[in-house]
């Protein structure tokens, strides 16, 4: 007599997950994409809030400003967002935006910032440049052709005088990836910049461009992650918490 297919043991189809008081059944791509929480843990990559323009292109000034009044309450925005998950885990960029964006996740969670790293940082544009060097002010055609090229390419080495493409996305993933050989499946949320989220998200993707989206200021981009070192994208750009409020910037 045939084996009626739906009666045979499948390891996508066994166990059940429990909400509550309920117990209810895997569907398959439960599995496959990591939708249930005792699947995996949730990493949250939260960019910065809104920082304040440098008054010239110096290297010092574009690389770590602060937020400006709109950035701080982007930050308290997403911070009261975050009290929604259980969170265990907050890291950070080692720059002030970032830092001053996770310290309002902390405070609104009780979750302590575990650790700054460097290797968070934003795609540094002008790494090659001399630090003495007081301001960059190249032609309006060479920044315009810059521009250009990016547009065309989405990839950072567009930029002659920064870090490459490809250094900047693997410091970004071993940082991340660090990151979650520690937490070891728990909720972690990873406050840093547009660049490293998107540069992320093109490495599980396995896309070619480095910018993939423009997450916005305080946006929430979600992702389940797995022992077994598989990672789901969950939603990106989150700004519902912005809206309401009119704090939507990129």
């Amino acid at each position: 007599m045939a084996t009626d297919p739906e009666d045979v043991a499948h390891p996508l189809n066994d166990p059940v997950f429990v909400i509550g008081r309920h117990r209810l059944p895997y569907a398959p791509l439960d599995r496959i994409f990591l939708n249930q929480p005792d699947l995996a843990g949730s990493l949250f990559l939260i960019r910065h809030g809104r920082q304040e323009m440098p008054r010239t292109v110096n290297r010092e000034h574009f690389l770590d400003p602060p937020l400006d009044d709109v950035g701080r309450r982007q930050a308290l925005a997403v911070a009261e967002r975050m009290k929604r998950f259980d969170l265990q885990w907050i890291y950070c960029s080692d720059l002030q935006r970032a830092r001053d964006t996770a310290q309002a996740v902390a405070d609104a969670t009780g979750v302590p910032i575990a650790g700054e790293l460097p290797e968070l940082r934003e795609i540094d544009l002008y790494r090659d440049l001399a630090v003495a060097e007081d301001s960059i002010t190249p032609s309006d055609g060479f920044r315009l052709g810059l521009i250009s090229l990016f547009a065309r390419t989405r990839r950072w080495g567009s930029f002659p005088y920064g870090e490459s493409s490809e250094d900047f996305r693997a410091r970004v993933e071993a940082a991340v990836e660090g990151i979650l050989a520690l937490t070891a499946g728990g909720n972690v949320a990873i406050v840093c910049h547009a660049g490293v989220i998107s540069a992320y998200v093109a490495e599980i993707l396995g896309v070619r461009a480095d910018m993939v989206f423009n997450p916005a200021h305080c946006s929430i981009t979600w992702l389940r992650y797995a022992p077994d070192a598989r990672r789901e994208i969950h939603s990106l750009n989150l700004v519902g918490h912005l809206i309401d409020d009119d704090l939507l910037t990129y």
